[in-house]
């Protein structure tokens, strides 16, 4: 079933490769914004959540317009999914994504 979710057509495949390369990025950078913050040994102040999201967000607006532009592009037919009527893999992928930063971002998402 999982090859199901690999788009057929060579565009709609490049397409999704782009989207998931850009959510990874992202979905690292907060990772790693989470663990510094948490777990730097070096820092003598305990977690701050604003801090931590303040952070983030500033990054993620940068990165934000460019993954809209890629999820926002109009299919053939016209579908609330990535690449057509077909849900494929980065579907799945963008909404766990949207998901987690909405929950460590939420203002960003308001």
């Amino acid at each position: 079933w999982i090859l199901n979710l690999m788009p057929k057509d060579p565009k709609e495949l490049e397409r999704c490769e782009e989207i998931e390369t850009e959510l990874f990025f992202l979905m690292n950078r907060m990772t790693w914004m989470i663990n510094k913050v948490c777990y730097d040994p070096e820092r003598e102040v305990s977690y701050d959540e604003n801090y931590a999201t303040n952070r983030f967000s500033r990054r993620m607006r940068l990165n934000l317009p460019k993954i809209n532009l890629l999820i926002a592009t109009e299919t053939t037919p016209p579908s609330a999914l990535i690449t057509g009527p077909a849900p494929v893999y980065a579907d799945f992928l963008a909404y766990a994504c949207l998901y987690d930063l909405r929950a460590f971002v939420q203002r960003c998402f308001a």
